[in-house]
């Protein structure tokens, strides 16, 4: 064997060796990329249910936002009442505006970023919602401002599929109107046999 083949052998096996270790960084950095994604689902999965606890564990605040904030505005409250149901919402709005940094930044995919948008959505559906949006705006960032108030111009115009239909059929059989957006809760999904609607027209009591 000559020196000229040993030098090719030798300059073959250090092109090999150089692919190997782009492929393992390559694998490497892909481990790590699915791993910050995992994190960060954990992270907001662990943050909403946290939300969740403090809202069972906090029956009053739970009512005076859901029920009756958000349905009938700040022309409802007291002025007490007023600020804590800001103050309130603007604990859910920072928790959002992270998870919607954290899907711009990739760390956090679409499926589940979705999902969390659909619970800011139902916030902001009603009059209450959109007058403490108005309040919180200024102290958010501008990239999600300008999400939130697509979120605002989009609302009513989604078609509800089936799993939306059959919550929202549960909910009214249960008696909960204003859990409901005002342009879901008059649904198709409780239907005579014959096709027509038997909800009642009128708009439930607040």
């Amino acid at each position: 064997m000559t020196l000229e083949t040993v030098y090719y052998i030798t300059q073959i096996i250090a092109v090999a060796a150089v692919v190997a270790s782009l492929i393992f960084v390559g694998v490497q950095i892909k481990q790590q990329r699915d791993d910050a994604r995992l994190a960060a689902m954990r992270d907001v999965h662990k943050e909403w249910r946290n939300l969740l606890r403090y809202l069972i564990e906090n029956r009053e605040m739970n009512e005076l936002t859901w029920f009756k904030a958000r349905p009938e505005g700040f022309a409802g409250l007291t002025p007490e009442e007023s600020l804590r149901v800001v103050q309130h919402c603007d604990i859910f709005m920072n928790y959002w505006q992270e998870t919607y940094r954290l899907h711009k930044s990739g760390r956090l995919d679409t499926a589940h970023f979705l999902a969390v948008q659909k619970k800011l959505s139902s916030l902001v559906d009603a009059k209450g919602g959109q007058e403490m949006l108005q309040v919180l705006l200024p102290d958010l960032t501008e990239d999600f401002r300008a999400h939130l108030l697509e979120i605002v111009a989009n609302l009513g115009t989604q078609q509800a599929d089936e799993y939306d239909r059959a919550r929202e059929k549960t909910v009214l059989d249960a008696g909960i109107h204003n859990v409901l957006p005002p342009h879901r809760r008059k649904t198709d999904t409780q239907e005579t046999s014959d096709g027509a609607d038997s909800t009642n027209d009128e708009e439930p009591d607040a």
